[in-house]
Order: C-alpha cells, then structure tokens, then sequence
C-alpha cells in the first residue's frame, strides 16, 4: 500500500513540474481567453535597456531552445540599429556629405552605403557578454515545442562600444575597399572613423540608459 501512495505521490510530482511553466490562462466575462507573457517575456520587459527575448519552435526540445536563443541574440542587436546609424552619420567625411547635397545620384549612393555599412557591422556583432537568463519551453498540441528565451547583456558600455566599433572598421573595409589591398593612408582613415564611431556610440549608448 505505502508503494502505491509513493507512486502516486511522484505521479502527482511529475504533472505538476510539467505545468509550471505554462503560460497563465485567464477567462474573461465575455468567454474570452487572456494569455499572460512567460516569465522571459516578463523579464526582458524588466530590464529592456540590456535585456532581449526570442522564440522559436522546432521538433526537439533542445533545437527549439539554441534557434530562441539566436532569435533572441539577434533582438538584442536590433535593439542599437539606431546607435548604430546614428554613429555612422556623424562619422561621414565632411566633403562627401557636402558634394551628396549638390548631387541627387552622389546622395543616394551614400544612403544606399549608409544601410549597407549598418547591416554589415550588425551582421558582423558578435556580443560575448550575452547570456541566457532564462527560458521556458511548452510542448503544442502537435508535438512541436515552442520556447522562449530571455537573454541579458552583463558587459560594461566600454565593451559593448568596443565591439561596436571592431564591427563597424570591419564593415568600412569590406564596402568601400572589397578586396583590395588597403594602403597605409587608408587603414588611418578607417582606424580614426572607427574611434569616431566608437564615441559616438558611447554617448548614444548611454542616453539609452547603460553604464
């Protein structure tokens, strides 16, 4: 008898941990279902200034997980497209700008290089002070899983800056050099608008409410 009450103890364990992280269904007067954020979407809205989250669902738990987290990694940088733009606007040369506002076709290509430097430096971010903070899986209907995953970034604005700007001369290489050989003249040019940039980001970085 005391083995039967046992199993059933562990039974009732198991169903009940398999619940937990479901998200919290509430029924409204007019038969209406409200379904509550998971705790990593509730998370990430704590702390937006250093905080993503991402979802996915795949046919495995665990791939469900690594493709929330890439999601989530990828929010995160999305999060500082603007920083980004900004610092690549206030690091063009002077005499481009000023030549772009005579000539209609000389403005476009600088808005056309404009977007492809900010894609390349996102593209090119590669933020090791992102960790996971949490997750929650569920498992559908289908047999599916779909999980949430809440990441935070725990460096300092330096780092973060930092990484920014390595991006960002990489990028400026590959769009305006490709695959030449960059002369001594021009890697200066690069390494004193990379600075710029890096500035720049700083102070937006910043204004955003990191430290």
């Amino acid at each position: 008898m005391k083995k039967i009450i046992y199993a059933a103890f562990i039974a009732v364990a198991v169903v009940a941990s398999g619940c937990s992280s479901k998200k919290t269904v509430t029924k409204l007067d007019d038969g209406a279902r409200l379904i509550e954020k998971t705790r990593s979407e509730q998370m990430a809205e704590e702390k937006p200034e250093v905080r993503a989250v991402g979802q996915a669902t795949a046919n495995d738990a665990a791939d469900a997980r690594i493709y929330a987290e890439n999601d989530a990694r990828g929010e995160f940088v999305r999060k500082f497209q603007s920083v980004i733009t900004t610092g690549i606007r206030r690091t063009q040369n002077e005499a481009i700008m000023s030549k772009a506002d005579e000539n209609e076709t000389v403005r476009q290509n600088d808005a056309s290089s404009e977007r492809n430097l900010m894609n390349q430096t996102m593209a090119n971010m590669n933020l090791s002070g992102v960790v996971i903070v949490n997750s929650d899986t569920y498992k559908q209907k289908n047999g599916q899983y779909h999980c949430y995953v809440c990441v935070e970034y725990r460096g300092t604005v330096a780092n973060l800056a930092n990484e920014m700007a390595s991006s960002f001369s990489r990028a400026l290489k590959k769009n305006d050099y490709g695959d030449n050989n960059i002369s001594e003249e021009e890697r200066a040019k690069i390494k004193i608008r990379s600075e710029e940039f890096r500035k720049s980001v700083i102070e937006e970085l910043e204004k955003m409410g990191l430290r």
